[in-house]
C-alpha cells in the first residue's frame, strides 16, 4: 500500500483597487482582499483601509457537497495584511503555492507593494520573482 505524502498545500488569490478600464498597477493600486485556502482550511485578509465595515465569519458552499468555513482577518491596512499573509504562510509552510496567474500577476504585485512598506518578500517567505 503506498501512503499519501505529508505536505501543506496554498491556494491563494488577490482582489486589488484599479482604475476602470485598466489593468492593476502596484505602484498606483493596493491590495483589498487576499483570499487562500491551506490544507483544506479557508481564510480571508480584508483590507480594512479600504472596505468600510468587518467581514465576520461565514459559511462558503460553492457547490453541493462542497462546504467551507471562511475565517476572517480583518485588518487596519493594506500593510498588516500582507504582514499578516506573510506570517500565516511562515507559521503553515506549505510546499506548494498555487494561484491562477500568481507567477506573472499576484506575486509580483504583492512584491512590489510589499517593498513600499520596506518588506522583502523573499526574506519574509524565501520567494522572489527576480
Amino acid at each position: 500500500m503506498v501512503e499519501k505524502p505529508n505536505f501543506t498545500v496554498m491556494a491563494f488569490d488577490i482582489e486589488t483597487t484599479k482604475e476602470p478600464l485598466k489593468f492593476p498597477d502596484p505602484d498606483l493600486d493596493s491590495v483589498i482582499l487576499i483570499s487562500y485556502v491551506i490544507d483544506e482550511e479557508t481564510f480571508l485578509i480584508v483590507n480594512r483601509e479600504i472596505c468600510s465595515k468587518d467581514v465576520k465569519t461565514f459559511e462558503f458552499k460553492p457547490v453541493k457537497g462542497i462546504e467551507t468555513t471562511v475565517t476572517i482577518f480583518n485588518e487596519k491596512d493594506e500593510e498588516k495584511c500582507l504582514r499578516k499573509f506573510f506570517d500565516h504562510i511562515k507559521i503553515s509552510k506549505p510546499l506548494i503555492i498555487t494561484s491562477y496567474n500568481g507567477d506573472f500577476f499576484d506575486f509580483p504585485f504583492i512584491e512590489k507593494r510589499a517593498e513600499k512598506y520596506g518588506i522583502s518578500m523573499e526574506k519574509e517567505i524565501g520567494l522572489s520573482q527576480e
